[in-house]
């Protein structure tokens, strides 16, 4: 039996936090692959899979020593495999009889026919992706040779998987199977780093320019971050109920047309609890309030949108008493800037708040339960 090569420890030393990272304000590495975790739901027992234990500098790092592992681990699963159309001239009959080729070919002549089947198959477009994202990684030149080195040697199981032209199409086209996690995740992580790398970019050291890519795509981003609270609060409030929900506009449209382009109001996260609900509307902006340095404000818009959730909510949630009316949470990540802001508006408690990204992950963790914790008073 082959023994799968492992992806050796000794290779992959890091610290927890790059202290670089955190003087410099970014988010580290550690903290950015948490979140991934939560949200593409790479979770064991309602926790991220441990971060590799490998000298991640950068992303492209990163990537390129996730990519190793979980290639490492289907492969000692069974490397995921489809059905897929074969056509040959054989002289066993297979499947199908594709009577018109044979007749061109005079395959019979030969003592063969044209036969079409399915067969299980490892070149499939799952592990093409796998393959195309593994070999653009080995080119970056951030990446390090004791890393490239790791990944080289789990592509080298790919030996029978077709090279792929990648782009944006393939990963709209990919399926997988549900109960396959890792594949799952890492085909987000292909996808995101397909998205915004561009090889041969950099500056040397660890600067970090494809997370700094990442985090300046603000619509992704937002995405990114609403999920990922909304499956933490999901995996650590086990007596809640967390989902986003859609909440009905307390009127109607006055005709048919009029109804039709009434927007949704739809919200990022819902906690609803034993003893309270909570409306969180998630964002993600380099600039958290609006105004200069010293006349900052909350931006009025998404106080607005957050106001407009609660007060119709009261008719969505009917049974809502009035000691259970809805409570409100602005959160925003930060790297720099941090604020903790109440406010009772039109009756309704409401918080504007931030967590710190730029510190150890096990803070993150214990900011994000204390912001749903304050609305329980």
């Amino acid at each position: 039996m082959e023994v799968v090569p492992t992806v050796e420890e000794a290779e992959l030393e890091s610290p927890d936090v790059d202290p670089e990272a955190l003087e410099k304000g970014a988010i580290p590495v550690r903290n950015f692959y948490y979140l991934l975790c939560y949200a593409w739901n790479y979770l064991e027992l309602g926790r991220p899979i441990p971060m590799p234990s490998g000298r991640c500098p950068n992303l492209a790092n990163l990537f390129a020593l996730v990519l190793a592992r979980g290639i490492q681990h289907e492969i000692r699963r069974g490397i995921h495999r489809e059905y897929i159309e074969e056509k040959e001239e054989t002289p066993r009959i297979r499947g199908r009889l594709v009577i018109q080729d044979s007749m061109q070919r005079q395959s019979w002549n030969h003592g063969r026919m044209v036969c079409q089947f399915d067969e299980l198959s490892h070149d499939v477009l799952p592990n093409q992706i796998l393959l195309a994202t593994g070999q653009r990684l080995l080119r970056d030149p951030k990446v390090t040779s004791k890393n490239r080195a790791a990944l080289r040697d789990q592509l080298d199981w790919f030996h029978d998987v077709s090279p792929l032209a990648l782009s944006s199409r393939h990963f709209r086209q990919v399926q997988v199977h549900r109960r396959s996690r890792t594949y799952r995740f890492l085909l987000s992580m292909c996808e995101l780093l397909h998205r915004h790398h561009l090889p041969g970019e950099g500056d040397g050291g660890s600067n970090d320019l494809l997370l700094r890519r990442i985090l300046d795509d603000e619509i992704s981003l937002c995405h990114l971050f609403e999920t990922f609270v909304r499956n933490f609060y999901d995996k650590h409030l086990p007596d809640c109920r967390v989902a986003g929900s859609q909440i009905t506009w307390d009127g109607d449209g006055l005709d048919t047309v009029s109804k039709a382009h009434l927007p949704a109001l739809l919200t990022d996260v819902t906690i609803d609890g034993p003893d309270t609900r909570i409306i969180l509307d998630c964002k993600f902006y380099k600039n958290a309030l609006k105004g200069g340095q010293r006349d900052d404000k909350v931006t009025g818009a998404h106080l607005y949108q957050l106001l407009a959730y609660l007060q119709n909510a009261l008719r969505t949630f009917a049974n809502w008493s009035e000691g259970q009316r809805p409570r409100g949470i602005l959160l925003y990540p930060v790297v720099k800037q941090s604020f903790d802001f109440h406010y009772e508006l039109l009756g309704f408690s409401i918080r504007v708040c931030t967590v710190n990204l730029n510190q150890p992950w096990e803070e993150i963790e214990d900011a994000l339960i204390r912001v749903s914790d304050a609305c329980n008073g």
